[in-house]
């Protein structure tokens, strides 16, 4: 059996070289992750580190010892800087890593590989051999010196890392590994470095790295630290527009992306820590629906908060296997927005709608008063003439027929604004208006009315601009039904049909032949009027009628879903 102890002073490099070269391919092979090019390239520089060491330690005489010693030493800056930027990117601050940056820190080792590659012209990096003595020469000026920085360079990168481990706790494991590692390699290569002794056999050095690369080694795969999952999820969520707000058990505000910060009007250092009731004092109203069981899981639109911004909120209770609550999810998407363009489009519409009407109105007032007027003023001038050519009889009976013309068109007009005001009221709604101008259409002329509405029918089934034209059309119907048919009751009934509606008004008046209207309709123009109307929001007309039997106006038109 092979004694162990035979070869155990090369078994540590030797194991330190494979572990190197292992992590670099596999960290180089991931270097589209942040951080892992840099540490790759860190521990490619390490190799030729520690194979000096080996070479160091199996060289007998000091010279040579010396060479290699001065090879080692040439790489070690060059890691001790890697291993710096490794640690800027994988903290989340790889933007400092920018060209000046990475120049100003390639000053030094290149300046230490001149110094060293010279030292036997000026001895200031190590001093000169001692003569006939076979210990290697101690540092000189610029070597203390650039020992110095190595170390300062790795306090501020440990700095960071003591940063990461108190400020994200998902990384706390991983991160508390590469500190213990850093903290005893540091400290191992400097006891060294002040113990000539153990300088001259094995020390503690590579053992120290071999276990540091170990720790590295189990951050890199038990703990998946170049796992892209992790940083996509939080990349996902610092690009995220919704808001989001991470609350303990306590309802204490353990973190929030900037999406939240920018709706809430906080700042981070201001609101971790610290109960989201105290942080949202100026939005009474979201504290107010978190302190409500009931809304646990409803989504709410918020008004009151910073600059007055609208938002859907939506609150999720975080549970353990145990289904235990241990935190709160808030989540806020901003709508102000849509808010402000969903205004913008409903005045638009509004404007087309008023300009459409008032269109409508100038063609009923040509065609209609325009022509009474008309008639009327031809008329007078007739009367008068008859007057002046002494014929009483006759233009005392074109002045009876002026007075009916003036009486009819009276009544028309007197319709016409009973029908506009129709709508005018606050809070306006298709259903109700229209209840109510059937009770006001049965005072005003004594006909009966009646309004049949299905089961599941509502003001949600018509939008806003579809339910004027609706209400216009049966208004015109009505209007008909008193003015021509001579109805003494209409009924008005709705009926639900594969996604549209079909509105029938129906009256018992004397009827008309619907032959004559569909051969000459622009000849009626209340009906082209009410096809008009009808094709604006997508729907039809039709209608049937017998001379004694009444007239039904069907208007169908699509609807939104009731379900």
């Amino acid at each position: 059996m092979i004694d162990p102890l035979t070869y155990s002073p090369f078994i540590w490099p030797v194991i330190g070289v494979g572990f190197l070269i292992t992590l670099s391919v596999y960290s180089w092979r991931h270097r589209q992750i942040p951080g892992a090019r840099w540490f790759a390239l860190a521990l490619m520089f390490s190799v030729p580190w520690v194979t000096g060491a080996v070479f160091e330690l199996a060289a007998s005489d000091v010279i040579d010892k010396h060479l290699w010693m001065k090879f080692q030493t040439l790489w070690m800056l060059p890691v001790v800087t890697l291993m710096f930027c490794f640690m800027l990117e994988y903290a989340g601050l790889g933007h400092w890593l920018n060209r000046r940056t990475l120049s100003w820190l390639a000053v030094p080792p290149l300046l230490m590989a001149g110094l060293i590659i010279t030292n036997d012209w000026h001895h200031s990096f190590w001093l000169p051999l001692p003569s006939g003595g076979n210990q290697l020469p101690p540092n000189g000026v610029a070597g203390w010196f650039f020992l110095i920085y190595a170390y300062l360079l790795g306090l501020v990168g440990l700095l960071i890392f003591i940063w990461m481990f108190i400020r994200a706790p998902q990384q706390r494991w991983p991160v508390a590994l590469i500190i213990i590692g850093q903290i005893l390699t540091r400290g191992v290569f400097l006891i060294e470095m002040l113990d000539p002794h153990l300088q001259a056999s094995l020390g503690p050095t590579i053992p120290s790295f071999v276990v540091t690369n170990s720790l590295y080694a189990l951050a890199l795969f038990g703990f998946h630290m170049f796992d892209p999952i992790p940083v996509a999820r939080q990349t996902a969520i610092l690009q995220m527009r919704e808001g989001m707000v991470v609350l303990d058990s306590k309802w204490v505000i353990v973190d929030l992306n900037p999406a939240a910060k920018k709706i809430l009007g906080i700042t981070a250092d201001r609101a971790r820590g610290r109960e989201i009731s105290t942080i949202l004092s100026a939005c009474p109203e979201l504290v107010q629906r978190l302190a409500e069981p009931e809304a646990a899981f409803s989504e709410i639109s918020l008004e009151s908060c910073q600059a007055a911004r609208s938002c859907n909120l939506h609150l999720s209770h975080l549970k353990d296997k145990q289904n235990r609550v241990i935190g709160h999810l808030l989540l806020l998407h901003d709508i102000t927005e849509q808010r402000l363009a969903h205004a913008q489009l409903l005045e638009q519409q509004r404007m087309v709608a008023t300009l459409q009407e008032r269109e409508r109105l100038a063609r009923e007032l040509h065609d209609n008063a325009g022509q009474v007027l008309g008639y009327v003023s031809m008329q007078a001038q007739a009367i008068r003439q008859w007057v002046h050519e002494g014929n009483d009889a006759t233009a005392e009976d074109q002045l009876t027929r002026l007075a009916e013309v003036a009486q009819d068109a009276h009544g028309e007009l007197r319709e016409s604004i009973f029908s506009l005001k129709a709508g005018s009221v606050e809070g306006w709604s298709f259903l109700e208006v229209l209840r109510l101008h059937l009770e006001s259409y049965h005072s005003h002329y004594g006909i009966a009315t009646e309004l049949e509405l299905p089961g599941g029918l509502d003001d949600s089934a018509f939008k806003p601009e579809e339910g004027v034209q609706l209400l216009r059309v049966i208004q015109e119907a009505l209007t008909n039904a008193h003015r021509h048919g001579k109805a003494s009751s209409v009924r008005v009934s709705f009926a639900l049909q594969d996604g549209c509606v079909q509105i029938v008004v129906a009256d018992d008046g004397c009827g008309f032949d619907a032959t004559r209207i569909s051969t000459a309709p622009s000849d009626h123009f209340g009906l082209a009027f009410m096809q008009e109307r009808m094709q604006q929001i997508g729907g039809s007309l039709s209608f049937v009628s017998h001379t004694g039997a009444g007239t039904q106006v069907i208007l169908t038109a699509p609807i939104t879903d009731t379900s």
